[in-house]
């Protein structure tokens, strides 16, 4: 989606503090949940 292979989407998911910061850096936007948005059967 960031490279536009697909087209634009929510993704639901974890990632570590590294995983994070290399997306912020990459210019993908990332924010930090209060609670889970999605079963963890039905992320991404």
């Amino acid at each position: 989606m960031h490279y536009g292979e697909r087209d634009p989407a929510t993704i639901h998911g974890q990632a570590t503090a590294d995983e994070a910061r290399a997306l912020f850096e990459e210019g993908i936007p990332v924010a930090p949940l209060p609670f889970p948005v999605a079963p963890p059967d039905e992320m991404n």
